[in-house]
């Protein structure tokens, strides 16, 4: 590509101005019209009319000089004239909106009534539907209006008329401003090249920082250099170059923020830029992170909720011959979002660009839907695998990786749609090359995971062991040949078959058809994506090409391994399904060569196998929204939500800040609002380590002693929250929370705890009805459970690492001991719904620990959420486990989130907080609902507004959401059963037992759970 040659910042100063067209227009503020200068009024039909528009004093300012309309006819507006590059159609593409100040008069009559703002002949806007009439604000008194404009309409016409729609009104306007969303960026008019390059140094970054839009079909060159950071807001979608030169360019900021992009859904190129140094380590972009930490199995999730650079979620990136990208972050798990990523050969992709373990790094991608090819090379710095780099494959499109020396440390993910492993297999195996992934460390670890909804294949070879829970699919949309096989080192992999797992073979000839070879051994795991157990066996379907030629007595291998193997040494085969041809025979052999799938043609009629039912294994995860609330009917019940919880023997509860709220004063307005409304209570940081034993033996009780003098006062129970947790530790026991800083032997460390338990417990003994003893003791990633479904990761914290396990034991121990009527609770957040990586974590330690013999009573699901979750009936499911199992399952830490403040969102807040409220309810092991926090301004969830009163300590839908909840239930409702009249014989396949178990045939009158809903057969 030819670059114009700029090199200085004064061009590029010059360049700015020249691009800056994109201002708002100011249309009239009329400073410059005489006092009584009449402007002209337009009938919209062309009629006659008696109404006036005079520019006079502002009624509020005598300097200032607006329009006064004396209305007096329907249809009739202010007549303005719009300026040429602004005339017609021509605004549309910068403008967006026309603000201005509107002041009604004293003697103004009908509040309500229209604004109108007509181009020619078409209306650009109008107040509500046509038979709505909007009130239009106070009188005597200056309004800022905005008002979106309409494009799609087009009017050829340069003039604007506006004004309220009314046959008698008496009003002014002033400063009529035609505005567009980014009147503040740089407008890309034509092809422009931006030059931020320089001789930069290490204490001397250069910052690009201006925003600019970039429309389509124009684009914008970004010339940077070693040392350099770009954090401009962009919007468009046209097409950014960027010449990296060096390893330091950045997209972010030096405090490793990056910036608004989420207009931009153009094209990025990224290109080698070695004009000022040739030296430089690697020549490309490297991405920020905000400092915040992802979770590959939750990537989508984290995203959303802004753990990963999203910089580019709506963008295509692509990545030119000697160009690398990297991600920033020298610990942790950091990620970016790439809508679309493109790599061309000689490409590097990387995660941090020093060689560091446990700086691992995570590209979510293909969000877009779109196709793409990785043909550069993906690879860790150095090829250090004890740096983890891995692809996470969300969207529909397909994605071709071809590279033959690959080494992604940290797996492929695949999400949904394909991915496909192209690589020259050949050349692989006669070099030894490591292929398209390449082997892990461990030969054990599946570094490709394929989910339900997903596909991998492809005519190379996959270095690793694989964990299929979807379809793995040999070939290119044709023939082909997939090979799992290590021809590095050699050593032996294994295909982990679900049973939702398809392996399709297509068949075309004799001589060509697909297959599957396995070096190593395919194993057959009986556990489901949602961590269900099931009796399905995985499928191999044939499929026949177009053009097949078919002969009787054709053979086909279609699958071969080194050997079969299944998890529990569960009995299994293929389930083989058939197309609507011919006559097979299959046999599934096992003997000293190994083990295949041998199909062969027996007769060219059809012999009807193909008619079995070959559907869909398993609902997807959504759910059907189908509650209704009567909101304003609930308001005119004027039962407090305590009422409700003490008649039938259960808690709803607030978190308080003691510092915060006065709870020494049942006079204080929240004080009595909590008394009056709640009959359970839980200190928001006052029990915690930090707060309770500031200094090594020193211990703290007063602000956790104020709320258990207004739980005695007012008869509420108690939570205690929290002993053992990796935060809010004080810093002379560890540093972060997470090592021990102060290399403190496993006996002294068991000795701190042990001392801070006893005096805690102690102090509160029979005054603290239950205790999270520990809190967040889970890792967020949990990779174990997936080759072993009764394990669980522990995360890193002072305790774990400097004590081990054990000492999750111990506070269970010790707790019991201080006050053994305390029931004792193991407490995390991301544990909410069954048939999650870390719920099922959380289930497998609390059992663990219960069987073991250690004094739990249940687990706490803390459920901090997010208005219009679409996993509540799984939420349900794992509440009823814990029942079955005997064990408690408290909602402890509920705050459910939203966008903003509208009436949509505040109901969908509404019914998420009643339908939980009728779960806890409805559960005796639960019969608790605990919300984090009184009002929205004290939440820790700054502008999410999550709670169920507002600011001003009024209830909000929320509240009567749960109020809903609390009084439809009834004893009657305990098993909470939803008849839907079905028999054994047609109830669905997809229902499970309340231990969570894949049911494959009910029995009548037994409680099922179907897509999160009770299910009794009849």
């Amino acid at each position: 590509m030819q670059i114009r040659n700029v090199t200085c910042m004064i061009v590029l100063m010059a360049s700015a101005v020249q691009a800056l067209q994109a201002r708002k227009v100011v249309l009239e503020d009329f400073e410059s019209y005489e006092i009584g200068q009449e402007l002209t009024m337009w009938n919209r039909w062309g009629l006659a009319h008696t109404s006036r528009c005079v520019v006079e004093a502002d009624p509020a300012n005598a300097g200032n000089k607006v329009l006064h309309v004396y209305l007096n006819d329907w249809n009739t507006y202010v007549a303005l004239t719009l300026p040429d590059n602004l005339a017609g159609t021509l605004w549309h593409e910068t403008k967006d909106y026309i603000a201005l100040d509107l002041r009604r008069s004293a003697s103004d009559v009908n509040d309500n009534k229209k604004f109108f703002i007509v181009q020619g002949d078409q209306t650009l806007w109008s107040d509500g539907d046509d038979s709505s009439y909007p009130h239009q604000g106070a009188k005597d008194a200056w309004q800022s209006r905005k008002y979106v404009l309409n494009k799609d309409v087009a009017s050829s016409s340069s003039q604007l008329a506006l004004g309220l729609h009314s046959d008698k009104s008496d009003y002014f306007i002033d400063n009529v401003t035609f505005c567009g969303e980014y009147d503040e960026y740089l407008y890309i008019a034509n092809d422009t090249t931006i030059d931020f390059s320089g001789q930069n140094t290490s204490s001397a970054y250069k910052t690009f920082a201006t925003p600019f839009n970039v429309p389509s079909g124009k684009s914008v060159n970004l010339l940077t250099a070693r040392y350099a950071y770009f954090n401009s807001a962009v919007t468009g979608d046209g097409t950014i170059n960027i010449y990296g030169g060096g390893e330091r360019a950045y997209l972010g900021a030096s405090d490793k923020s990056y910036p608004d992009w989420k207009s931009f859904a153009g094209d990025v190129h990224v290109y080698p830029y070695k004009k000022l140094s040739a030296g430089n380590g690697f020549y490309g972009l490297v991405l920020m992170h905000k400092g915040k930490v992802m979770t590959p199995e939750t990537a989508q999730a984290d995203a959303d909720d802004g753990k990963l650079n999203t910089c580019l979620s709506n963008s295509t990136l692509v990545l030119h011959d000697g160009a690398t990208l990297a991600i920033e972050g020298s610990d942790k798990n950091r990620g970016a979002r790439i809508g679309r990523l493109q790599m061309e050969a000689g490409s590097t992709l990387m995660g941090y660009y020093k060689s560091k373990a446990s700086a691992n790094s995570y590209y979510l991608i293909g969000g877009t839907n779109d196709d793409a090819v990785l043909a550069g090379r993906i690879a860790p710095a150095s090829d250090n695998k004890q740096m983890l780099l891995g692809l996470i494959k969300e969207g529909a499109g397909t994605y071709r990786i071809t590279g033959n020396t690959n080494l992604i440390t940290g797996g492929v993910r695949v999400v949904a749609g394909r991915v496909l492993f192209n690589n020259d297999a050949a050349s692989a195996k006669s070099k030894k090359l490591s292929g398209s992934i390449g082997t892990p460390a461990s030969a054990s670890t599946a570094s490709l995971v394929v989910l339900q909804q997903a596909t991998a294949g492809g005519t190379g070879h996959i270095a690793s062991s694989t964990n299929l829970y979807g379809i793995l699919q040999p070939g290119d949309d044709g023939i082909g040949q997939l090979a799992l096989a290590d021809y590095v080192g050699g050593q032996k992999l294994t295909l982990i078959v679900r049973p939702s797992a398809r392996i399709e073979c297509q068949i075309a000839s004799a001589e060509s058809y697909d297959k599957v070879e396995v070096q190593g051994t395919v194993s057959y795991y009986n556990i489901m994506q949602d961590y269900s157990e099931s009796t399905m066996m995985p499928r191999l379907r044939i499929q026949l090409a177009n053009d097949a030629v078919i002969n009787v007595g054709d053979e086909f291998t279609l699958f071969t391994a080194d050997g079969k193997a299944a998890y529990n040494d569960v009995p299994w085969q293929f389930d083989v399904r058939f197309p609507k041809a011919y006559t097979w025979a299959v046999e599934q052999i096992e003997d000293d060569g190994g083990f295949r799938v041998v199909a062969r043609v027996t007769s060219l009629d059809y012999g009807g196998q193909g008619e079995a039912d070959d559907s869909d294994l398993m609902p997807g995860d959504e759910e059907a929204d189908d509650i209704t609330l009567d909101l304003a009917a609930e308001q005119k019940e004027s039962t407090t939500l305590r009422s409700f919880a003490d008649a039938m023997g259960k808690y709803v509860g607030t978190c308080v800040p003691v510092w915060k709220i006065n709870v020494d004063n049942d006079n204080d307005a929240r004080t009595s609002l909590i008394a009056s409304q709640f009959n359970a209570v839980v200190c928001e940081n006052e029990m915690k380590f930090d707060a309770t034993e500031p200094n090594r033996g020193e211990f703290s009780f007063g602000s956790g002693d104020q709320l258990i003098n207004l739980a005695k006062r007012h008869n509420l129970y108690v939570r205690g929250h929290a002993l053992a947790w990796h935060s809010q530790v004080p810093g002379w026991l560890t540093s972060d929370g997470t090592k021990n800083s102060y290399n403190l032997s496993r006996t002294e460390l068991l000795a701190i705890l042990k001392n801070h338990i006893f005096n805690v417990v102690g102090h509160w003994k029979g005054k603290i009805d239950e205790w999270d003893v520990a809190n967040e003791v889970l890792d967020d990633n949990q990779t174990s459970i997936n080759s072993n479904p009764k394990a669980y990761d522990l995360r890193p914290s002072v305790w774990a690492t400097g004590i081990g396990e054990d000492f999750l034991d111990s506070a269970f121990v010790w707790a019991h001991q201080a006050d053994p009527d305390a029931k004792l609770i193991l407490n995390d957040y991301g544990v909410e719904g069954k048939g999650r990586g870390k719920s099922e974590a959380l289930y497998n330690l609390a059992t663990r620990l219960r069987n073991s013999g250690i004094p739990i009573d249940g687990v706490g699901l803390q459920c901090h959420l997010d208005a219009g979750l679409n996993y509540i009936g799984s939420i349900e499911q794992n509440i009823a486990r814990y029942q079955q199992a005997g064990m408690l399952c408290r909602i402890t830490e509920l705050d459910l989130g939203i966008d903003n403040n509208s009436e949509a969102a505040l109901k969908q807040q509404a019914k998420d907080f009643y339908r939980l409220a009728r779960i806890a309810m409805s559960y005796d092991n639960c019969g608790m609902l605990m919300i984090w926090g009184l009002t929205d301004d004290l939440t820790w969830r700054p502008g999410r507004r999550p709670l169920l009163y507002d600011a001003a300590n009024q209830p909000k839908p929320a509240y009567w959401g749960v109020h809903a909840a609390l009084r439809e239930y009834d004893g009657k409702a305990l098993l909470g059963i939803e008849d839907f009249g079905v028999s054994a014989a047609d109830a669905p396949a997809a229902i499970f037992n309340l231990q969570g178990i894949r049911i494959g045939q009910p029995q009548r009158g037994q409680l099922y759970v179907q897509r999160g809903r009770r299910l009794l057969v009849r």
